[in-house]
């Protein structure tokens, strides 16, 4: 039994032309805002993508709709075995992993591409200059009883900021007019010393060398404290070459115990022979004492005491 049209699997090409059709809009499709506007871009770059892939041989219609849920279960597909590959990486320490967690050459080439993303943008952010988060205090709420007022020091270095901002915005502009206005621009543009007398603030050349330092140590970050898998890394390396050192320890005192071995060994062999030698000794002399009684009976009493003699 056929499946009805709009049941029809995505094949894998079908999956893969998503894929390129979509890495185009990206920047419009990953936008995190919610307002009308974005709305209508992605579901405008979504009916493109869906013209596409309807203009392309050997694929099935499909709707914007569909295509835009099979783009987000493979996204979180990808994501997924995008995780799992960076666990096996970890436990195998950068060897050979399994097949399935492996990526195909399509999938690596689309997570190597950063996807362009426009966040929420806040004034407190740690990316916003200071001249931005003194612009937020505006002058409605020079009145509310909660809102700090701008002291005189920000005052300053928000119009420097400014005068400075300015400035470059004016010299950017400047090299797109025709060369017939160069001159009446090069008049217009403000000098640094005006720049700096009417700010308050102090180029390098007016400051002195002891404030100058003060500046750049306290610009100079401190070192970052160690992450927990740092240390951990650390703490097992040091029992890495603790055990190696005890391994080589135990390494050589069995090397001494077994050179003990071989002399006492060697020892008990010499005293060995010496008693085997003093064996044939007695055992000679008992021979000649014999024949010696028997050739002279009357040398019994003699032997009688070297008999004695031994015991």
């Amino acid at each position: 039994m056929a499946l009805p049209p709009g049941k029809l699997y995505f094949t894998l090409f079908e999956k893969e032309l998503i894929l390129v059709l979509v890495k185009p809009h990206l920047e419009v499709i990953e936008n995190k805002e919610t307002n009308g506007v974005t709305s209508a871009e992605k579901a405008k770059a979504f009916c493109e993508i869906t013209k596409q892939l309807n203009a392309t041989d050997g694929v099935n219609q499909r709707t914007a709709k569909q295509i835009r849920q099979c783009y987000l279960n493979l996204k979180k597909k990808l994501r997924q075995k995008s995780t799992c590959l960076r666990q096996e990486l970890r436990k195998t320490g950068g060897g050979e992993v399994a097949k399935e967690v492996e990526l195909s050459t399509l999938e690596r080439r689309f997570l190597e591409e950063p996807i362009l993303t426009l966040p929420l943008s806040t004034p407190y952010d740690s990316d916003t200059s200071q001249m931005e988060i003194l612009k937020s205090q505006d002058k409605s709420n020079a009145d509310d009883p909660f809102v700090r007022p701008l002291t005189p020091s920000q005052n300053a270095s928000a119009e420097a900021s400014e005068l400075d901002t300015s400035s470059m915005n004016f010299l950017d502009s400047s090299l797109e007019v025709p060369e017939s206005d160069y001159e009446k621009l090069v008049l217009e543009t403000p000098e640094p010393s005006s720049v700096s007398e009417a700010s308050g603030v102090k180029t390098p050349k007016q400051r002195s060398l002891r404030d100058t330092l003060m500046m750049f140590r306290k610009n100079t970050k401190k070192q970052a404290a160690p992450s927990a898998a740092a240390r951990a890394a650390a703490c097992i390396e040091a029992e890495h070459k603790q055990s190696i050192k005890y391994m080589q320890k135990e390494e050589e005192r069995k090397e001494k115990q077994a050179e003990a071995d071989r002399k006492e060994q060697e020892l008990r062999m010499d005293l060995l022979r010496e008693k085997i030698k003093l064996t044939k000794t007695k055992t000679l002399m008992h021979e000649k004492l014999l024949e010696l009684m028997n050739k002279n009976p009357s040398s019994l009493s003699f032997l009688k005491n070297v008999l004695s003699d031994d015991c």
